[in-house]
C-alpha cells in the first residue's frame, strides 16, 4: 500500500540481521505478501524488541544504501497479529508453552477464533490433549503479555516517544508508567534524556492535560527560570520579564531575556 512516498507492508520477520541494543536500531528480513506474491525485503529502522518471526507491520519509504542495495526505511514498526492460518500457526510457536505441535492443534481446533480465546477463555484449550488446565492458563498470561507488549508500543508511538526513552521510562516507573504519564507528563523533563518542556506539553496535550494545569504552569515556569540561568549564567530577572518569558513559552514560542 502506498502514500506519497510511503509504503506500509505487513508480514514475518524472518531474520534479524542486525540490532542495536542501546537505541533499538535493528536491521531485518520482512517476509510479506504483494499481490499474492511471497516476497521479501530488507527492513532498517529504530523499533522495540522485536524478535524472528514475530508479525510486524513496517511503513516506510524505499532508498538504495550505496553497499546493500535496496531497503525500506521504516519510520513506524508496529508488532500485529497474522490472519492466515499458517501465520497463526508460526506466531503461537513465539508464545512460551507453545511448541510447533501444539500449535498446530490449537489452531485445528479454534481457527480464526484462536486470539479470541487465548486472550478471554484461555482454559478452553485445555480441551486439547496434552494441554493441562495449568498449561492453558500460562498459556493464556503469556499471550497476553505479548498483547500488552504491543499496546505498550502503540502508547509511545502515538506520544511521539522514542524507543530509548520508552525503555528509560518503563525502568524508572515501572508497571504504573502509563498512569504516571496521564497523571503529569512534566515529570518526565527531570527524568528521562531528551524531553524538554515544549515535548512534554505536546504529550500533555495527547492525554488530555489541561492548559492550565498547575503541573504545566510550574514546570513551565520552573524550567523557563533554570534556562535562564544557564544562558545568562545569573539569576536575576525582573517579575515583568519573568512573566513575559514564561508567558511566550507557554504559547510556544521563542522567549527574549
Amino acid at each position: 500500500m502506498e502514500s506519497n512516498n510511503k509504503v506500509s507492508y505487513t508480514g514475518e520477520v524472518s531474520r534479524i540481521i542486525y540490532r542495536k541494543e542501546e537505541n533499538g536500531w535493528t536491521v531485518f528480513v520482512l517476509e510479506y505478501d504483494d499481490h499474492t506474491l511471497c516476497t521479501s525485503c530488507t527492513c532498517v529502522g529504530t523499533t522495540s524488541e522485536i524478535k524472528e518471526h514475530d508479525f510486524v507491520t513496517v511503513t516506510g519509504e524505499w532508498i538504495r544504501h550505496k553497499d546493500y542495495g535496496k531497503q525500506l526505511k521504516a519510520c513506524e514498526i508496529i508488532k500485529t497479529l497474522p490472519t492466515k492460518m499458517g501465520d497463526i500457526e508460526k506466531f503461537l510457536t513465539t508464545i512460551d508453552g507453545i511448541g510447533k505441535t501444539t500449535a498446530k492443534k490449537i489452531v485445528a481446533k479454534y481457527g480464526t477464533d484462536t486470539f479470541r480465546v487465548l486472550e478471554n477463555e484461555c482454559t478452553r484449550i485445555s480441551c486439547i490433549s496434552g494441554i493441562s488446565v495449568r498449561k492453558a492458563e500460562s498459556i493464556g498470561k503469556a499471550f497476553k503479555n505479548t498483547m500488552s507488549s504491543k499496546e505498550d508500543q502503540l502508547f509511545f508511538i502515538k506520544l511521539g516517544i522514542t524507543v530509548e526513552q520508552a525503555k528509560e521510562i518503563k525502568k524508572i516507573f515501572g508497571e504504573k508508567f502509563k498512569s504516571q504519564i496521564i497523571d503529569n507528563p512534566y515529570q518526565l523533563i527531570s527524568k528521562i534524556r531528551g524531553i524538554g518542556f515544549l515535548k512534554a506539553d505536546k504529550i500533555a496535550e495527547s492525554v488530555g492535560i489541561r492548559k492550565d494545569s498547575p503541573f504545566r504552569i510550574q514546570t513551565g515556569i520552573l524550567h523557563y527560570l533554570e534556562s535562564l540561568a544557564l544562558q545568562k549564567r545569573s539569576s536575576i530577572l525582573s517579575k515583568r520579564n519573568a512573566c513575559r518569558g514564561s508567558i511566550n513559552l507557554f504559547r510556544g514560542r521563542t522567549w527574549t531575556y
